[in-house]
């Protein structure tokens, strides 16, 4: 790799050039969208979010390209360290999880009566390119440019492999913190911890693999797989669903740890070192040996790692601990009943103000619908209904010293209750923003 024709500053200081690349991103995204929503044609406005986001993406890809060149590192367009198939086999737990998460979703509209019309043909294939601009210009900008920058300083020996791996995907995870600005902090810090370790994981597949078009047709899978409902029905929507992640899905991050370990295990060490033009030194015994520097440098990033996941963690902890006076749930598969119903234990709140209702409601049947009803001293003060797969936030004003419990209901006509053993899943958490505020 001539590293010759590369500029100084982005290879000497690869943590600084990162987040100017991040703010390049995050300005690529931002501003098109903007002026779409100022100035565009009510066509971009109205068909849709993947008509919309599309018309982004095409934009951010296109500064993606821009950057690659800018910081000559144009040579990931032809660079196959491995054959896309291979790419692949690195990338198999992305895919099979992808593919697991598309099979639920179909089984999932075929399960119930067909009541939301499929989406015109243009908008399923508006759906499918758009995905795979988001694959392109998000591989590009975190793989194809950052992670290569940590590479090209880093990666002179193992332990500079890691070290890398660990920056860049660090980097990726942490720039998730933008999601501040409008979600809930708790969901936030869940997705920036396990953002920062799935960008390590495919961090080691690049690395691996040393194929960006492999990762671009992964991560295109990844989203298509997981946007798939949205995509093919009308009125699909890209609708945040950050505010709804919890604590228990911290554990999510676990595989994605493994998954790094096990790309980066030393036996598969020599070919990433060696397609940097230097040579895999090893010691009398065949362990790899590393360079001080590049060991002080391990040892700083895995500090600054389990530092900042500490941290992320504790914070995620102590702000639910802080913000949810309680919450509610009722998950289970359907027994056959018409009907159920569930309720909360009662609660009080500390002091009378506005609190925030978050609910969640998750049904494999489109056509399913809840009724959640809040009762005060034993009346009905509050009633909202939740239809199939959708999550609220309200607000609602409580008195101290009253006596408040949920309850969720059921009600449907025979002709619609969901077949024996469909999925259901509604939760209720009731926080008080102003805590984290």
């Amino acid at each position: 790799m001539d590293t010759t024709v590369n500029t100084r500053f982005s290879r000497k200081h690869p943590l600084i050039s990162s987040i100017g690349v991040i703010l390049v991103f995050i300005l690529a995204l931002n501003i098109p969208s903007f002026l779409l929503m100022q100035f565009g044609p009510s066509f971009f406005l109205t068909n849709g979010d993947f008509v919309f986001q599309g018309t982004v993406e095409a934009v951010g890809a296109l500064v993606a390209i821009g950057m690659v060149f800018a910081l000559k590192l144009g040579y990931i367009w032809k660079e196959k360290g491995t054959d896309m198939f291979s790419g692949f086999v690195s990338a198999g737990y992305f895919i099979i999880i992808s593919l697991v998460s598309l099979v639920l979703t179909v089984s999932s509209l075929l399960s119930g009566p067909q009541i939301i019309p499929l989406a015109p043909k243009w908008k399923v294939v508006v759906f499918a390119v758009t995905v795979l601009l988001i694959g392109f210009t998000e591989e590009v900008f975190f793989r194809g440019i950052i992670s290569n920058l940590f590479y090209e300083k880093h990666a002179k020996d193992s332990a500079g492999v890691w070290t890398a791996t660990i920056y860049s995907g660090f980097v990726f995870g942490l720039m998730h913190l933008t999601n501040l600005a409008g979600s809930n902090p708790i969901g936030v810090l869940v997705q920036v911890f396990n953002a920062c370790m799935m960008g390590m994981a495919l961090t080691a597949v690049y690395y691996r693999c040393r194929n960006i078009w492999a990762l671009v047709m992964v991560h295109a899978l990844v989203n298509f797989c997981g946007a798939f409902a949205a995509g093919i029905l009308e009125g699909g929507s890209l609708s945040d669903t950050i505010s709804s992640y919890n604590l228990w899905q911290l554990l999510s991050a676990l595989p994605y740890i493994a998954i790094t370990f096990v790309l980066l295990r030393p036996s598969k060490m020599k070919k990433i070192i060696e397609r940097q033009n230097l040579e895999y030194v090893v010691d009398e015994t065949g362990s790899s040996v590393s360079s001080k520097s590049s060991k002080k440098s391990a040892v700083v990033s895995s500090i600054l790692a389990v530092v900042i996941s500490l941290v992320i963690i504790v914070s995620a902890i102590v702000l639910y601990a802080v913000t949810v006076i309680t919450s509610f749930s009722v998950f289970g598969r359907w027994d056959g009943r018409e009907k159920f119903s569930s309720v909360s234990e009662t609660f009080t709140v500390d002091k009378a103000d506005t609190y925030d209702i978050v609910m969640r409601n998750i049904f494999q049947s489109s056509d399913c619908s809840t009724v959640l009803t809040l009762y005060e001293n034993d009346v009905d003060v509050f009633r909202c209904t939740m239809d199939g797969n959708v999550q609220y936030c309200v607000i609602y004003p409580f008195e101290e010293g009253s006596e408040y419990r949920f309850a969720v209901d059921y009600v449907s006509d025979a002709d619609t209750v969901p077949k024996q053993g469909s999925l259901y899943y509604v939760s209720i958490k009731l926080m008080d923003l102003d805590k984290y505020e």
